[in-house]
């Protein structure tokens, strides 16, 4: 159930945001949850301390998230960068 979710969630998140903000939004996700997961030791795994650098990894790529990509250029007007728009119309 939790996977239908997440794909519809980057359905209609999809006209509002690059797909490479979903994607990097849904890596995010998962490395804060390897984190707890490690850290706590659940799912018999060894226990893995969070340290400085995991948490650098981690905010490295919030940063690239919340700056709107790679190129960190994206229009306000629909979220996706100017380079992929189709030329208007004369």
């Amino acid at each position: 159930m939790q996977a239908v979710f997440s794909v519809l969630a980057g359905i209609v998140a999809l006209p509002s945001m690059s797909s490479a903000t979903i994607i990097g939004a849904a890596i995010f996700g998962q490395l804060i949850a390897s984190l707890v997961i490690d850290h706590f030791g659940w799912f018999n795994v060894p226990v893995l301390p969070i340290y400085t650098s995991r948490i650098i990894g981690v905010l490295l790529l919030f940063d690239d998230i919340s700056r709107g990509g790679p190129d960190g250029r994206v229009d306000s007007c629909n979220g996706r960068s100017p380079q992929l728009q189709a030329p208007q119309p004369r």
